[in-house]
């Protein structure tokens, strides 16, 4: 350890605040740094040493971290195994990894702790053994390196490229290199990351009656005092088969060597179709799990069902082809048939090709499209097809996937090389549709030979058209799909092998079932498409065809396009006035057709106006577009200035009033206006100007602190705000498991600012929702937690990503509230007790109801909430009520605390008795006043006299 020092160098320049660590030539530079050292930890097998290295010197050296966008406030690095962790605590609160060495430049690893989050991480962290020690202004943190127990499988393990963890390989699992005791511990972020594994099996291939041993190669050495015993398992039908070794120990060979015996195959041998997969599995003494595992082929000659697979190099196995059997290499299949065993893939039978007569049933695919009133001869070339002797016979199969059926067929063998296939009789139940494609193959004694299939399509002309009457449809196909052979003949269609009286007859009238669109501008070019049948069956019979009014329609053909009776597509021109008119069809040969449901418009779209007629710089605002046959013509778009504003609304399906647009980016960085257009067929309609407004900027959220249950009046300030129509507060966890949405409400524009689009947001602090929970008791003394927020505001991405000192809101839990144990008859006040009322609420953030009416709160204290309720009953009471219940609201938070009571719903009873008392008061000193009168007028009398 005498060198560790000259291995790592820690300094700190209090002058311009940058701390720069040297570790054998690679360095890191820390901005806006406070520590005046650092603690460095090596950790080795046997032990940790802790170091300080104090210095006020700046070495100038290359930079080796660079961490974009944060404050790095602490370091602390760590090495294990000739590998050197910097262990970064930064101004958000959090600890970032990187590695630094064997690096040229650092690399920041997937891996972050919260220390206290909005909360810089002090300069006094330190490392002992695998545990970091982290402090904040508020909190110390004990924050554990290496948690390698979360990693379940090797290759999770080694994935992880954690520094501290590796797979111990006798304990099968991902520990600390302390934790592997007597075992290899591999490294997760070595260079040969290579889990254990059983490099080769020899043989790789056993078939099920065999004794051979099994010899494996292990990719690790295994200490040659082990006890090893292997176990043999296989996925099957979703089930895992075991079989264990028929000897239980192996022998061993060296450290890298053992050899196992096989197990009985007995439990696997009914699932086997030719070979199944099946797992070796090494275990140890000390590990009740697999330290190894390897792969292995098993096979069971019997179960093989093709000559190739049978007589593959790898199995001791021979085909029969005259039973259509596979048998063990040792056996033979009977007397008569020895000189016909196959015992070498070459020798099997395969098929290579396959022709058709007549060759015009191809498409363009090769696939055979077969008319079922017709008979084919299918030739199928090959080698090796042998002769039977009348012991076998050839058949040709047709599998179709729509009735999940088979049909079988006739075949001769012509030669070694060639059987015919004779597809008779098509009519039983073969599927007669386009869409259901079957596969022909050639079978010896009811077993497919090898080689490809061949795809055939089995159709029935009458089925092909729709409606039954589209003459042109079937008259077509002659001249589209001339593998389809078909003809009209006395209104059906039918296959043109058939004898007609009637060929030739020309087909109905056209019928017109839809046009779209209706509309077009006056001066534009615009496709239109005209459905229906009978639209003729030749490219000359639709040319110039449709027309509206007395303006012709230019034919539009599609080499790909097929049925061409069924729809017409042409480039209608312009009208250059407003005016109704009809679409007319007129097919050579026969009347013009009118399409009368409805009738085409030639107009002049307008628009009228726009909302909102603003949006920031960055885009993303859904704007409006209000007007008149807004969904003319074929082809729409919208246009702000010279950029496309993308449609929100499907085009097909824009209202004649109404259409939307979602606006796009736009480069400028002054409020700019811009004309709004619509573009019908490339011809533009303008409208009115929308306008640009530079991005919103948050400067602010107040306040930032709320009870768990959420719905604290949070105000946002900052410049712009006002020209996002529908902002959202967006607010997630620490560990990003938890993220919530919820929309803002737009305040005034401050009638000071210089924009209309300066001015505030209030939004609603969210529910605190996480998937950790902490036990009600003592939860007011805890750590609050937190969640960090953003903003949502069209395609603005500078408010998505606020600074620490802002976007942190903590939570706090809930407060407690006292109920009331008796009825409330005080009407002068009401006092609501509880505890932590204030924590994380201000009085305006407090409502108090009884029933329907508030009461007005004063006082908002740690553990009461004062408020002047109503003097009189609600007047949203029930006739005769006297009973209201007491509400108490602290943003999302509601609870019940008890009744006011009112007497009666009639003016209440104190009053009454005010007013009685007050009666009674003011008739005594009137009846006073009158004594007094009359003894002053008898006194006054006897004077006189």
């Amino acid at each position: 350890m005498e060198d560790i020092r000259s291995f790592v160098h820690t300094y700190s320049r209090r002058s311009n605040q940058v701390w720069q660590s040297i570790l054998n030539d690679a360095t890191i530079q820390l901005f806006n740094c406070h520590p005046v050292f650092t603690t460095t930890s090596i950790i080795g097998r046997d032990h940790v040493l802790d170091i300080n290295v104090i210095g006020d010197t700046a070495l100038q050296m290359n930079v080796s971290v660079r961490l974009n966008h944060t404050v790095v406030t602490a370091l602390a690095l760590v090495s294990v195994r000739g590998r050197v962790l910097a262990l970064l605590g930064t101004a958000q609160g959090e600890i970032i990894k990187a590695l630094v060495f064997p690096r040229e430049e650092a690399e920041v690893l997937p891996w972050k702790a919260v220390v206290d989050s909005g909360h810089a991480v002090l300069p006094d962290m330190f490392v002992h053994g695998y545990t970091m020690y982290a402090f904040s202004e508020n909190v110390v943190r004990k924050i554990e390196l290496a948690d390698c127990s979360k990693f379940s499988t090797c290759d999770k393990c080694m994935a992880s490229r954690e520094l501290f963890c590796g797979w111990c390989l006798l304990d099968n699992r991902c520990t600390t290199t302390i934790e592997c005791s007597n075992s290899e511990w591999i490294l997760a972020e070595g260079l040969a990351r290579v889990c254990p594994h059983i490099n080769q099996t020899s043989p790789n291939a056993i078939r099920t009656d065999e004794s051979t041993e099994l010899t494996l190669t292990l990719s690790h050495n295994m200490s040659i005092g082990l006890e090893l015993r292997c176990q043999f398992e296989s996925l099957v039908d979703n089930k895992t088969i075991l079989m264990n070794s028929s000897v239980p120990g192996v022998a061993r060979g060296d450290e890298v060597t053992v050899t196992c015996s096989l197990p009985d195959w007995t439990k696997l041998e009914h699932y086997i179709e030719g070979t199944a997969s099946v797992s070796v599995l090494l275990f140890t003494n000390v590990s009740s799990v697999a330290v190894m595992r390897g792969e292995l082929t098993v096979f069971q000659c019997e179960t093989f069902t093709r000559c190739r697979k049978c007589s593959f190099s790898r199995w001791t196995c021979a085909w029969c082809p005259l039973q259509g059997r596979c048998i063990k290499e040792n056996n033979s299949c009977n007397g008569n048939e020895s000189s016909v065993e196959i015992r070498e893939r070459s020798s099997c039978p395969h098929v290579t090709d396959y022709t058709v007569s007549p060759q015009n049933v191809l498409n363009g695919h090769g696939d055979a499209h077969l008319a079922i009133e017709e008979s084919y001869n299918i030739t199928v070339k090959g080698v090796n097809f042998i002769e039977t002797n009348g012991s076998a016979n050839y058949q040709c199969s047709v599998k179709h996937s729509e009735k999940n059926g088979e049909e079988k067929f006739a075949a001769t063998r012509m030669n070694d090389s060639e059987i015919m296939c004779h597809i008779t009789n098509l009519k039983g139940g073969m599927p007669w549709n386009l869409d259901s494609a079957s596969s022909l193959h050639v079978d010896l004694q009811s077993k497919q030979l090898d080689g490809p299939s061949f795809k055939v399509v089995f159709y029935q002309c009458g089925s092909l058209i729709y409606p039954p009457t589209n003459c042109g449809q079937c008259e077509s196909f002659k001249y589209y799909q001339p593998y389809l052979r078909c003809q009209w003949c006395n209104g059906k269609c039918i296959y043109a092998g058939e004898p007609c009286a009637a060929a030739g007859t020309m087909c109905p009238d056209p019928v017109i079932t839809k046009v779209y669109p209706l509309s077009s501008h006056i001066n534009a070019i615009t496709p239109i498409t005209v459905e229906g049948y009978n639209l003729g069956s030749h490219p000359n019979e639709t040319l110039n065809a449709v027309s509206v009014g007395n303006i012709s329609c230019d034919t539009m053909y599609n080499a790909n396009v097929v049925n061409i009776s069924t729809r017409i597509t042409c480039k209608l021109g312009p009208s250059e006035r407003e005016t109704t008119e009809n679409v007319i069809v007129n097919i050579s040969g026969h009347n013009p057709v009118v399409y009368e449901k409805y009738s085409f418009n030639f107009q002049i779209p307008r628009i009228t106006r726009i909302f909102p007629n603003y949006g920031p710089f960055s885009g993303g605002t859904n704007v409006t577009i209000y007007g008149e046959h807004l969904d003319t013509g074929w082809e729409r778009t919208i246009q702000i200035g010279e950029q496309l504003c993308g449609l929100v609304t499907v085009p097909a399906f824009i209202k004649p009033n109404m259409a939307e647009c979602r606006t796009v980016k736009f480069n400028s960085t002054t409020q700019t206006n811009a004309t709004v257009s619509m573009v019908f067929d490339n011809q533009a309609v303008e409208g009115v100007n929308f306008t640009y407004v530079p991005d919103p900027v948050v400067w602010n959220i107040q306040p930032r602190k709320s009870f768990e249950s959420g719905g604290r009046v949070l105000t946002v300030t900052g410049l712009n705000l006002l020209s996002v129509q529908t902002p959202k507060l967006k607010a997630q966890t620490s560990d990003g498991m938890t993220s919530v949405e919820m929309s803002c409400i737009r305040g005034k524009p401050d009638d000071l600012a210089d924009s209309k689009f300066n001015g505030y947001l209030t939004c609603r602090s969210p529910i605190f929702s996480s998937r950790e929970s902490r036990p009600r008791a003592n939860r007011s003394s805890e750590v609050p937690r937190s969640m960090e927020v953003s903003f949502t505001m069209d395609d603005v991405d500078s408010v998505k990503n606020l600074p620490a000192n802002i976007s942190v809101i903590r939570y706090y839990p809930d407060p407690t509230i006292d109920n009331f144990t008796e009825t409330q008859r005080n009407f002068q006040v009401l006092i609501i007790k509880g505890d932590h009322l204030n924590v994380a609420a201000s009085a305006e953030d407090v409502q108090v109801f009884v029933d329907c009416e508030e009461c007005n709160v004063t006082t908002l204290e740690h553990n009461r909430i004062i408020c002047n309720p109503p003097t009189s009953a609600p007047k949203c009471n029930v006739a005769g009520q006297t009973l209201f219940t007491i509400k108490v609201r602290i943003g999302f938070l509601e609870r019940e605390v008890g009744k006011m009571g009112y007497g009666s719903s009639e003016p209440n009873t104190d009053c009454k008795n005010i007013q009685l008392i007050g009666g009674l008061v003011g008739a005594g000193m009137i009846f006073v006043f009158v004594l007094s009168v009359i003894a002053f007028y008898f006194k006054s009398k006897n004077r006189v006299f």
